[in-house]
């Protein structure tokens, strides 16, 4: 652990901590955060404060460590920091548009962006992280005519968006306080002086980075508003002590990996927990920290730690995206997989996707990805997939293969009976299983469709293919012989549902069986082309096709890999 050799500690005004310096967000911190929620609470109190004339409005603590002459570093603190300059921003922008360059010019020079006497350039007293500062700086410091003529239009990421969701409260924050006073001047004037001085934080400078770690572990021990992913962030850079740089460039490899593929705040801490579950067993969100805290206890873990979270940032984002470069040395049958377990929302198998694709061969990978798309539509059918003991058993078969102790695809499915579906079980769920979800419905019958000794590949597409109900969703007129009862209870019954060519569906709708049957008959989709020939549409036959379906099913979808 790193010592503190100096540590300085001030209650100060935010607008002074900004004023006075160079404040930098480093570059592996998150991006801006702030809710809608967040900043309106924030408006609201420093309103409420400023009204009743309270001697102080605490905003919590700013955790600084000096990057040099120049330049100071947040560890903790930016995302107030950076709320605080936008509203800012918009009391300039008051003072702007009502051709008062002076104040503007003045309340800019002060607390958002000093010109540098020698070359005429603007510093920003706040520099965000690199994904964010672009926008920030061109889009909320700009002058307010560039502002209005892209603003929020050219927001693009989600931290983009926010930035954007915060100027806009903060600009009708403003507007609000003028139309309530005759002197609006002075109002905001009020407003830039509470936040210069009254509008307190606790400033913590400490000598360096890794002091600043501990004491950001320390005022949030217990987590309160901070995620799981900034405490487990700035624990490791602790611990990495003299390799901290080498931990904070693979963080910011992992969380620019993930960011590019959509993920957000959340993803980020699901995806720390998967890949911890994927090496040490099952781990809850609540005891991850906890975890993680006693089994690092040196630099060298430290770092292997991050190092693995930036390699595994790669298979996690490609588990989203079937067409990534990484799934092409595998070919087709890995590439529908991945595509399947996406379809499927299978985020529980994770951690042992994660532990397949880095320890098994590419042979093995091959026989058992499948072969978990198979585990997956099983435990859907049947309703395990919100049980703990599924979630257990596939947590603890990816510590194994980290362990070492799985090596195959085979090895994989004679280490899972407790959790696995048995054939018998399957097929006695299929034979009643009802399918809300209409793309849940598509895929279980294109499969089923290809399993039934035909070439026909069905087309996945919508526009091609569309899902019908055979007795239809409306009993009025030509199904009244159908219960209300009957017809809830076996209308989406997967006897019930087959997928059409979109130029015959048109023609079907809500017909008698005997006319729809005439459509099937013409289908290019086998297992809809035999309803054609069935010589009435009831239950009984609902019944006796999903029964068909569901000895399909099984082959469909075995628990062995295939060789």
């Amino acid at each position: 652990m790193a010592p503190i050799d100096r540590l300085e500690a001030r209650l100060d005004g935010v607008g002074h901590v900004l004023a006075d310096r160079y404040i930098v967000v480093p570059p592996y911190q998150r991006p801006y955060a702030w809710s809608d929620e967040q900043i309106t609470e924030l408006l609201r109190d420093l309103s409420d404060a400023i009204r009743t004339k309270e001697a102080e409005y605490f905003l919590g603590t700013v955790v600084l460590t000096k990057n040099n002459d120049r330049e100071h570093a947040v560890i903790d603190g930016q995302q107030r920091l950076a709320t605080i300059s936008i509203l800012i921003c918009a009391i300039r922008n008051y003072f702007d548009g009502i051709g008062d360059t002076e104040r503007r010019d003045l309340i800019n020079q002060e607390y958002l962006a000093r010109k540098e006497m020698r070359a005429l350039t603007q510093t920003a007293h706040l520099k965000l992280i690199a994904a964010d500062n672009g926008f920030y700086e061109k889009e909320i410091l700009s002058p307010v005519a560039t502002q209005q003529s892209s603003g929020r239009k050219k927001a693009g990421s989600p931290s983009h968006i926010r930035l954007a969701e915060a100027l806009r409260l903060c600009t009708e924050h403003v507007s609000s306080l003028v139309k309530q006073t005759n002197e609006p001047a002075q109002v905001l004037l009020d407003w830039i002086d509470y936040i210069r001085d009254k509008a307190k934080v606790i400033v913590v400078e400490v000598s360096d980075e890794g002091a600043a770690y501990t004491i950001f572990e320390v005022l949030n021990d217990r987590g309160l508003d901070l995620s799981v992913s900034d405490l487990l962030k700035n624990f490791v850079f602790r611990m990495a002590e003299d390799k901290v740089n080498e931990a904070q460039d693979h963080w910011t490899t992992m969380v620019g990996v993930l960011e590019a593929s959509g993920a957000e705040e959340k993803d980020l801490r699901t995806f720390i927990r998967h890949v911890w579950a994927s090496q040490h067993g099952l781990t809850r969100e609540k005891e991850l920290y906890g975890r993680i805290r006693t089994t690092i206890s040196s630099k060298q873990r430290a770092v292997d730690f991050v190092t693995s979270l930036s390699e595994h940032s790669k298979v996690y984002a490609a588990l989203d995206n079937p067409s990534d470069e990484l799934w092409k040395p595998y070919g087709a049958s890995v590439r529908e997989a991945v595509e399947t377990l996406g379809l499927l929302k299978a985020t529980q198998i994770r951690p042992l996707v994660l532990a397949v694709v880095k320890h098994f061969s590419a042979q093995e990978l091959q026989r058992a990805l499948p072969m978990l798309v198979c585990w997956t539509v099983r435990f859907l059918i049947v309703g395990k997939v919100g049980s703990g003991p599924l979630e257990t058993g596939y947590s603890d078969r990816a510590k194994e293969i980290s362990a070492l102790s799985i090596k195959t695809a085979t090895d994989l499915y004679k280490a899972s009976p407790t959790i696995l579906v048995p054939d018998d079980e399957f097929e006695q769920a299929f034979k009643t299983a009802r399918v809300s979800a209409h793309y849940l419905a598509r895929y279980y019958l294109r499969v089923l469709e290809r399993t039934n000794g035909t070439e026909m590949v069905v087309n996945p597409s919508e526009q091609a293919v569309t899902l019908e109900h055979v007795m239809p969703q409306t009993r009025e007129p030509h199904w009244k012989s159908i219960s209300v009862e009957q017809h809830k209870a076996y209308l989406k019954r997967i006897g019930n549902l087959a997928v059409l060519d979109k130029d015959l569906n048109e023609g079907a709708g809500n017909l008698p069986f005997s006319d729809k049957a005439k459509v099937f008959a013409k289908s290019s989709i086998s297992l809809t082309r035999e309803i054609g020939s069935s010589p009435q549409w009831d239950l009984a036959a609902i019944e006796a096709r999903q029964e068909k379906l569901a000895q399909l099913a099984v082959k469909a979808w075995p628990l062995k890999p295939r060789t």
